[in-house]
């Protein structure tokens, strides 16, 4: 990480960090995750923590499955706090609002185990769902009542969605090769909504012939294939432009793909990024540039 405008990085965090959370407001919350172990926070607000991280997993369940990676960070629109950030494990989804000084659960799956059982999932989720472990498998709506539109990928190919902020769920299956979108093979890797209601999924899958963006207008009730002239490779990122919500950009295995018209047609972005795959995508609220990570590449940069 970098604080201010200088040229001196810190490395705070040690082991395999993937997930990161930034308050858009107002910086005053920084959270950084290592796979399968825990989630830490950093407070720009105290002078006492600000050069400290600290465990931030209260009220996280540990009984049921490993921490995964994904943070979802609302727009400054959607949060002018900074404090509210979403995640998941493989059974349970969860929000914060102060911060990451507490978590508490907004849906679960069948919470199960030798000792005990909680057998009723949380309304509008199959009782053998399972989230799956993905960097950007959580997303919230970028609107300003964004805090209550969240998707989290599921694995076999489902996705759950709340528009009431996980008082109650629904599901959707895209399918598995013939389901409801054409040649969906699962593999979810993102969720990322344009507004309330449009909502895109990205797939990982490596299968030859597969669906890898799908696209839904009704906030998450059905899907369409929506890849058009993206080639036949995984997507481990779809991000949706700051500044056009018709604008969307794909993170593939081989470099960035762009979408001008909402998903409908899409063609390989910007001259010199190599045939890389990329791994994740940044675009700051302003627009100003697009950030392109990917697997053994470094980080490139275009302005858009």
């Amino acid at each position: 990480m970098r604080w201010d405008d200088n040229l001196i990085w810190d490395q705070p965090i040690g082991r395999d960090g993937i997930g990161v959370g930034w308050s858009q407001a107002n910086d005053a919350i920084a959270l950084g995750t290592f796979e399968f172990n825990n989630i830490l926070s950093n407070d720009k607000r105290s002078p006492i923590k600000q050069d400290k991280w600290n465990d931030a997993s209260a009220g996280i369940n540990r009984q049921f499955a490993n921490f995964f990676t994904s943070v979802a960070t609302p727009t400054a629109e959607a949060d002018p706090t900074g404090l509210n950030f979403f995640t998941y494990t493989d059974r349970q989804i969860y929000r914060t609002t102060d911060g990451a000084a507490s978590w508490t659960e907004i849906g679960h799956t069948n919470l199960c185990t030798t000792s005990s059982c909680v057998p009723s999932p949380s309304p509008g989720i199959g009782k053998n769902r399972r989230f799956r472990d993905v960097p950007r498998g959580i997303g919230v709506s970028p609107a300003a009542d964004g805090l209550n539109h969240v998707a989290v990928t599921c694995s076999s190919s489902w996705v759950v969605v709340t528009h009431d902020g996980g008082n109650t769920w629904h599901q959707t299956f895209l399918g598995l090769g013939g389901g409801p979108v054409a040649n969906w093979q699962g593999f979810n890797s993102s969720a990322e909504w344009a507004d309330d209601n449009t909502l895109y999924i990205g797939s990982e899958s490596t299968n030859s012939g597969s669906s890898h963006i799908a696209k839904s207008t009704d906030g998450g009730l059905t899907f369409v294939e929506s890849d058009n002239g993206v080639p036949d490779v995984p997507v481990n990122r779809v991000l949706v432009s700051t500044t056009d919500k018709n604008t969307v950009y794909a993170a593939t295995v081989l470099g960035v793909y762009r979408s001008t018209d909402g998903g409908a047609n899409w063609s390989r972005f910007g001259a010199g990024l190599p045939f890389v795959e990329v791994r994740d995508l940044y675009m700051p609220p302003d627009g100003s540039f697009l950030r392109a990570a990917t697997y053994g590449r470094g980080v490139w940069q275009i302005q858009p």
